[in-house]
């Protein structure tokens, strides 16, 4: 009977589909408000309840009160197919709880909102968690499951205002440009800068060694890959903040986050690896440890969360009115990242890049990033008013897709258990989507300096 109660409860994974394919079908918002299939499973749950007290009686409840009782209770298979089915109804409890809170206010678009109920799907608490951590940081108290929109207590209306003009900023001298805008956000130069001395420390310890394992667990290389990945991430973060259509308040409070949770990861991985421990899952750590390479993932969720509520922002219609292609290229940026956060977020879950005989993460994970970089990179060649519009808009929707088609290559590969450049399908389509990006890069490399003489021609006819 209980398996077969479990595999009834698969029908409740529909629910799951309308909720991250369908979120805006009326359909979805009517099963939704009447939060059909978590009753669903929590008709299941009572059926399979009532079996095992009808089996043995309550005294089952007496083990939930030691470690070893719940091991033996979930040895069980009656106990442990119940218990899944509590797992999967409170999941979807909390997926509607957000979708709910979500679609009524809009605090994340429904595509990240999907994003956050996948990762619900998979990591119950963590949807919640980076849920949680984008409305509080946009400044707001989740609304109680349940409260009708005319009983609502009132929101304060978000503060709206309009991004800065990319030309009021920029003057088409890179240097200079990219000192004027560093100088308007010196918290993230500093992170970015500390980040870099890190890596350099790291750097000098593995001399001093003469090698970068240092003790049992401490590998000071990727702890030096890690700082300087992240010092150019806060860079290029610092680049696009004062284009952020936000208030000087909402600016700080980012800032303030990010800088919380940026000295923390930077604490975290580096004296972890100085003290020759792994700082996500150390083998050979006492609890206190453990429990920090556990604080460690959290944080790496709430910096995701962040970053997701800047890149969020570019999508209103005030954010770069004079660059609508820039604003393009972040919106591919954004895909790719998120795809690097993720592929980070998947190898601390696992302890390692490695998967099966010789497939590789990291790989992954650093071409997300670097999406930040290249694909804007593309946009900025080609200027806010290119001579010809719709080929600098393919160019970009070809920069973008062909850095996404990178990601996804890569993805297989490692997925598939294959090292990053052995022959197979999937790295065919990574050098594809690397052809496809490059030929977008020297097409806005032409577009950039063919500019001047086809507007003479043009005059001239």
């Amino acid at each position: 009977m209980y398996r077969t109660l479990y595999d009834l409860a698969g029908i409740a994974m529909l629910g799951w589909a309308l909720l991250i394919f369908l979120p805006t079908w009326r359909v979805t918002r009517w099963i939704a408000e009447r939060a059909v299939f978590p009753l669903f499973l929590a008709a299941l749950y009572l059926v399979g309840v009532a079996a095992v007290v009808a089996e043995s009686g309550f005294g089952f409840m007496s083990d939930f009160g030691s470690a070893e009782g719940v091991l033996g209770l979930l040895a069980t298979e009656s106990i442990a197919l119940i218990a899944w089915i509590h797992i999967l109804a409170f999941d979807q409890v909390v997926a509607l709880l957000i979708y709910r809170d979500n679609m009524e206010h809009r605090f994340v678009p429904v595509p990240v909102q999907s994003l956050l109920l996948f990762l619900t799907l998979m990591l119950g608490p963590l949807g919640f968690l980076g849920y949680w951590a984008i409305r509080g940081v946009r400044g707001r108290t989740l609304i109680a499951w349940g409260t009708a929109r005319s009983e609502a207590a009132p929101m304060t209306p978000r503060e709206t205002v309009p991004g800065p003009a990319f030309a009021e900023l920029v003057s088409g001298r890179p240097l200079e440009d990219v000192r004027t805008l560093l100088a308007r956000v010196p918290a993230m130069v500093v992170l970015s800068l500390t980040a870099f001395a890190f890596a350099a420390v790291a750097a000098g310890l593995a001399l001093v060694n003469g090698g970068w394992m240092w003790g049992a667990e401490g590998r000071l290389l990727e702890a030096l890959k890690f700082d300087a990945a992240l010092g150019i991430y806060l860079l290029t973060l610092g680049l696009l903040l004062p284009f952020a259509p936000w208030t000087a308040r909402g600016r700080r409070r980012w800032i303030r986050w990010k800088a919380g949770l940026i000295v923390f990861s930077l604490g975290v991985e580096n004296i972890q690896a100085w003290r020759g421990l792994d700082p996500r899952f150390s083998e050979i750590a006492g609890p206190v440890d453990q429990a920090i390479g556990g604080l460690f993932l959290i944080a790496a969720i709430g910096v995701m969360a962040l970053f997701i509520v800047l890149l969020v922002s570019f999508a209103r219609p005030g954010a770069l009115p004079d660059h609508p292609g820039l604003r393009l290229a972040l919106r591919y940026a954004a895909a790719g990242s998120l795809m690097g956060f993720g592929v980070g977020i998947a190898m601390s879950l696992i302890g390692g890049r490695e998967v099966g005989a010789g497939g590789d993460l990291m790989l992954v994970h650093a071409a997300g990033f670097h999406a930040l970089q290249a694909v804007p990179l593309v946009a900025l060649l080609l200027g806010a008013e290119p001579v010809r519009r719709s080929l600098a808009r393919l160019t970009v929707h070809s920069a973008g897709a062909g850095w996404l088609l990178i990601n996804i290559g890569f993805t297989i590969q490692a997925i598939a258990g294959n090292p990053p450049l052995a022959p197979a399908p999937a790295l065919g389509l990574a050098v594809a989507g690397a052809g496809i990006w490059a030929t977008a890069l020297l097409l806005a490399l032409r577009e950039r300096y063919a500019a001047p003489p086809l507007v003479a021609s043009m005059d001239r006819g």
